[in-house]
């Protein structure tokens, strides 16, 4: 038993076991295809062909159905009828009913009876008898209620009259137009007959017949395993019931579209030629398959021996010596293009192997110098701030003595620079908060401290703070909002610095006299806010320029605008945080509008914040002064 494995350990030799393998194939697939596959599709598709063509037979009788309701209604909505119905001119009807509709319809009864079931004319009817007719609970039903125009039913369906069955129509006799109550009914029908189901089997060009319980109505000799089948489908009570023998397919479907229909069942006798057909064609070709793989696998052995398993065999050698060697080097193994493709997928794998390996020593050098890059900026930053403040003490300093004094000379020249100082330490102070920040959140130590909070109040505050300086800019901003309330998990005190940021964008490039409009609209699970302009605008392909670090619309040297270029991807990065995003609609000289989106969720377990917000009076200006140092310079 090991022996035999260790010859399967070959490839030439699993080859040649998966051929004479193979060899079998062929005939157990051409015998699974032929006895079940293909034959079970075969008898599917028949099965459903015979199913359409007795719903198609179904279809023929409701259509012959809905003929005898067109006659029957033309002569019973009529005035002369109506008129002579209440006289009960038996001669009348005679003439213009019994004697007139079945022969020139072809109908095999017409009944007239009045409201109190009395026979006033009748053509087909075997001893006066209505009684099997009134039995029916549809006309029985239309005699005993008036005739509602509409709520129309008419009675009509199969009947089973002296042993045979019937389609039969019944119509209410009325005035013309509907007028006036019914007087009694038109009854009129047509006999299901052998002639009848003749011609049904010709328009659908196959063998057809009806049973009503016991009674079978056919044009042709019934097979003995049709009774059979008959007795079989009658007890399975089904309608999908199919059988076959020999080269037929027989097919029952229940007559269920035709109200008030006694149990009635529609059988088909279909021939398989297609079936017998198909069966033979695959047989020849199953043979001429079986035969054409044994002569292929014959050829394959010797084909596969000398031209496959012999460079495979050299590729295996070239790749053992160099494990033995603990190198990797190229191989040139020669062979069909298969062996060929797989020399040059290995030789292919080896030089990515080899930029692998450099590309990793820069990678690992670029991570490195990412990590100094972002340390020197965060030290650097805050180095910055250091000289800032100190500045900005001595400014406060100085402006103290130009208070105590200030008509002298000296003050009023100092009053000057002292505001040119304060604003470009505005500026750089925005530049480092902006630098340390954004160095913080690529390094993901920069943290939102969320609450669930009043966004609405927050949002029109910080609007209407900048409303004194848009006016002295002579610029109109308004804020409008669809909801008065409405508390989302947020950080206030980011919230205020990305509409401040949104805020002092809109001011520097609107011209005076245009419009700033802050909207807010509830979405239920989001928030939009917008903030508007009627200023410069932004060309369409530097929308997605502008969110970039240090990026800028204006990048010449020569710009009309101060700024870093940081603002707005810091802006991104907070809306981002907070687990929303931001967009821009704009085109030149038509304004642009900033939308943000915030999902309005809930932080769990935490009170609802009030008065969180630090914004006060005098941090108020201290923060617009930093957001609008670009502006205040010009």
């Amino acid at each position: 038993m090991r022996k035999n494995l260790q010859i399967l350990k070959s490839i030439e030799n699993r080859i040649l076991c998966a051929l004479i393998i193979i060899a079998v194939i062929p005939l157990l697939v051409s015998f699974i295809i032929n006895n079940f596959i293909i034959s079970q599709s075969i008898l599917n598709l028949e099965k459903e062909n015979l199913h359409s063509l007795g719903n198609q037979a179904n279809t023929i009788i409701e259509e012959k159905l809905n003929e005898l309701g067109t006659i029957a209604r033309d002569y019973s909505i009529w005035d002369d009828a109506y008129n002579k119905l209440e006289e009960n001119n038996s001669q009348w009807f005679k003439e213009n009913f019994s004697d007139w509709i079945p022969s020139n319809f072809n109908l095999d009864f017409s009944v007239v009876i009045n409201n109190n079931k009395q026979i006033i004319d009748e053509s087909g009817l075997k001893n006066n008898d209505i009684s099997q007719l009134l039995q029916d609970e549809s006309i029985s039903n239309m005699l005993k209620a008036p005739f509602v125009t509409d709520k129309a039913n008419y009675p009509r369906g199969i009947v089973m009259y002296n042993g045979d069955p019937y389609l039969f129509y019944a119509s209410p006799i009325l005035k013309t137009y509907y007028k006036g109550e019914q007087k009694g009914l038109l009854i009129i029908g047509k006999k299901i007959s052998s002639s009848y189901i003749s011609s049904l089997g010709k328009r659908l060009e196959q063998k057809i017949f009806m049973t009503f319980g016991d009674k079978i109505i056919s044009s042709d000799d019934l097979h003995d395993n049709i009774n059979d089948y008959i007795k079989v489908s009658d007890t399975n009570n089904t309608s999908d019931d199919v059988k076959f023998w020999g080269n037929e397919l027989i097919g029952s479907i229940y007559i269920d579209n035709i109200p008030n229909t006694c149990q009635a069942k529609l059988t088909v006798i279909m021939k398989r030629d297609t079936f017998i057909s198909t069966k033979k064609m695959l047989d020849i070709t199953s043979s001429s398959v079986i035969w054409l793989a044994l002569l292929a696998i014959l050829a394959a052995v010797l084909i596969l021996r000398k031209y496959t398993t012999k460079p495979l065999k050299n590729f295996e050698n070239e790749i053992y010596e160099m494990s033995q060697n603990n190198v990797i080097s190229y191989v040139t193994t020669e062979g069909p293009r298969e062996i060929e493709k797989l020399t040059e997928a290995f030789n292919k794998m080896v030089n990515k192997l080899n930029e692998k390996t450099i590309e990793n020593q820069n990678l690992k050098s670029e991570l490195q110098y990412d990590k100094l890059r972002g340390e020197f900026l965060t030290n650097i930053s805050h180095e910055f701030k250091t000289p800032i403040n100190v500045i900005f003490s001595a400014l406060q300093l100085t402006e103290l003595y130009v208070r105590n004094d200030p008509d002298s000379k000296l003050s009023k020249n100092l009053s000057k620079n002292i505001y040119i100082m304060r604003q470009n330490c505005y500026r750089l102070l925005r530049m480092v908060n902006n630098l340390i920040d954004l160095t913080r959140i690529g390094s993901n130590t920069y943290r939102l401290d969320f609450v669930n909070f009043e966004i609405i109040s927050l949002i029109e505050d910080i609007t209407l703070s900048v409303s004194d300086y848009t006016k002295s800019k002579g610029l109109f901003i308004g804020f409008d909002t669809d909801v008065e309330e409405k508390v989302i998990a947020c950080d206030p005190d980011q919230i205020e610095r990305i509409i401040l940021n949104l805020l002092s964008n809109a001011i520097k490039f609107t011209e005076p006299g245009g419009e700033i409009w802050v909207t807010v609209q509830d979405k239920k699970d989001m928030l939009l806010i917008s903030v508007k302009d009627n200023g410069l605008g932004i060309p369409e392909d530097h929308h997605k320029l502008i969110f970039e670090r240090f990026r800028q619309v204006d990048s010449s040297l020569t710009r009309n605008h101060e700024g870093s270029g940081i603002g707005l991807s810091l802006v991104k990065s907070l809306v981002e945080m907070h687990e929303g995003s931001i967009a821009v609609k704009s085109e030149p000289g038509k304004g642009s509008e900033f939308i943000i989106e915030l999902p309005a969720i809930i932080v769990p377990k935490t009170a609802i914040t009030e008065n969180k917000n630090n914004f006060t009076s005098h941090n108020k200006v201290e923060r617009i002064n930093i957001e609008f140092s670009d502006i205040y310079s010009h």
